[in-house]
Parts: structure tokens; C-alpha cells; sequence
């Protein structure tokens, strides 16, 4: 005869069956990432926030008139950054917290900008270390993640992937990348034109000129957050800085304003007459 299970029973079974089920969905193998790409026709807006204590930064004094009343105003810092692209084009809008704003295109792989609506219009050069390199990842600053494993975790009532890694074991980003080569190359001309001087003037040498700045390299642990299904960031944490990332359902279409059209056919113009022209004997 059999005996007939008590509800206890079926429990104990049912939670038998789903055990290895919730281990297996907790542990399941998380493939590296690839470089994060946002779809053809996407926008996102990175709200930028600092610790309370770096807010309202002091003056900073000038060093050069060390003893006088004059002082150098706080840095200017960001405070959002809009990011739209159809295809390989790229509108970035850059707002920093003194009000002024500054635009960047992306046309056909070069980069322009203007400041606060200008009419002048600049080309940023690839080793500029502002510029922004989408050829291989659509967030530039978030490079360093391709290759990494991320994990499972839960934030704030959601489920989200989790890459954490010490700031100094983090490879270093193209921007960055440009911007110490420009450092190393800097220090050795300086280097180099300090022994010529020495010699000149029996080891009197001028004052040292303001080197390229580094940008900002995080600190401690940083961790970014990514929706497991997209791949595309949530947030991203350091000790200096925090980035909200807000994708909106709906794009316009893109129109590079006039000014920036005209100098991608300026600058395209003059590419072609150097190709044409001819070498020197």
C-alpha cells in the first residue's frame, strides 16, 4: 500500500526542485564583456555628481603671484554630459556647473566643437586628450571594462550586472592613454632644452613652463553597474565622482548645425589639396 504524501511532504519536494534551479540562475557562468555599444539610433544623458566636500571648491592661489591679493578661481567642473548618435554620427553637448556649455560633432570620424553656442568652430585632434574616441566603444570613458567579467548582484530592488575593480589595476583608457604619451613626450623635450640652456648660460635656467594636465584618474574601487539585458551602464561610482546614465525611449533625428557642416568641408577640402600636392625633390 502506498502511503499517500502530507502537504509537508510536497513542500519539502517542491523546494527540492527549485534549490538547484535559484543556485544554478545565482552561479551562472557571466561571459567577458564586449566593448558597450548603444543601438544605431540611441541618446543618454550622464548626470554627473561629486562628494558634498568637492562641491563649492576654495580659490586656489596662484603661485606665480604668491603674496598679492590675487587668487585663481575653482576648476570647472562638469555637470552633465548629453550623448546622441545615429550611425557614426555624434552630438555631444558638455554643461558645466559655471552655466556655460560646450557642443562636439563627430562627422565622418573627425570631431569639431564650439563653445556656448560660438561661431568659431575648433578641430579636435585624435590625441587631443578632451576628444572622444567612439571607433571602437560608444563610451569612451567606460573603455577599460571591455574584456572583464562582470557579476550578478542586486541593486536597489534590481537586478544588475557589477563590474568592481581597484582604480590602479584598471587599464587605462585612450583618452588617458594620449594624454601621458603627450606628458612623456613633453618631459623629454623640456629635458632636452633644459641641458641646452644649462650650457648656454653656465647652469641659469628660466622658469618652468606649465606642463599638459593628465585627466583625472579615479581612486580606490570603482564599480559600474550594467543592465544585464542591454549591456548598456545604469551608474558608475569612484571616490571622486558618481555617473546616473538615463537612456530616453524616443530620439530626434540628428542635424549638424551649418557652422559644423562647413568646417567638416573645410577640413575635407584641405585634406584632399595636401594629398594632391606635390612632395618635395
Amino acid at each position: 500500500m502506498k502511503t499517500p504524501l502530507l502537504p509537508l511532504d510536497i513542500a519539502f519536494c517542491s523546494l527540492a526542485l527549485c534549490l538547484p534551479q535559484a543556485a544554478m540562475s545565482q552561479t551562472a557562468e557571466v561571459e567577458p564583456l564586449k566593448p558597450l555599444r548603444a543601438p544605431m539610433n540611441a541618446a543618454w544623458t550622464v548626470d554627473i555628481r561629486y562628494p558634498a566636500q568637492t562641491q563649492s571648491a576654495a580659490p586656489q592661489e596662484n603661485p606665480e603671484q604668491k603674496g598679492s591679493d590675487t587668487v585663481m578661481p575653482p576648476p570647472v567642473k562638469a555637470k552633465s554630459v548629453y550623448v546622441q548618435k545615429q550611425k557614426d554620427v555624434y552630438l555631444e553637448v558638455v554643461a558645466f556647473d559655471d552655466g556655460s556649455k560646450e557642443e562636439r560633432w563627430v562627422l565622418d570620424g573627425m570631431q569639431f566643437k564650439t563653445s556656448d553656442g560660438g561661431g568659431n568652430v575648433m578641430r579636435l585632434l585624435p590625441s587631443d586628450s578632451t576628444a572622444s574616441d567612439y571607433s571602437e566603444t560608444d563610451f569612451p570613458d567606460l573603455a577599460w571594462v571591455s574584456g572583464l567579467k562582470p557579476r550578478m548582484v542586486e541593486d536597489k530592488g534590481r537586478q544588475l550586472l557589477l563590474v568592481e575593480v581597484n582604480a590602479a589595476d584598471r587599464p587605462l583608457t585612450k583618452k588617458e592613454q594620449s594624454a601621458k604619451q603627450m606628458m612623456d613626450l613633453f618631459a623629454k623635450q623640456y629635458a632636452h632644452s633644459l641641458e641646452q640652456q644649462s650650457a648656454k648660460t653656465n647652469g641659469a635656467t628660466s622658469a618652468a613652463p606649465q606642463m599638459p594636465t593628465m585627466p583625472e584618474k579615479p581612486t580606490g574601487t570603482i564599480r559600474l553597474y550594467l543592465d544585464p539585458k542591454t549591456k548598456l551602464p545604469v551608474r558608475y561610482e569612484s571616490q571622486e565622482q558618481t555617473w546616473i546614465y538615463s537612456f530616453p525611449a524616443n530620439v530626434e533625428p540628428l542635424r549638424p548645425p551649418e557652422k559644423f557642416r562647413a568646417a567638416l568641408e573645410k577640413w575635407s577640402m584641405e585634406m584632399k589639396a595636401a594629398r594632391r600636392a606635390p612632395s618635395k625633390p
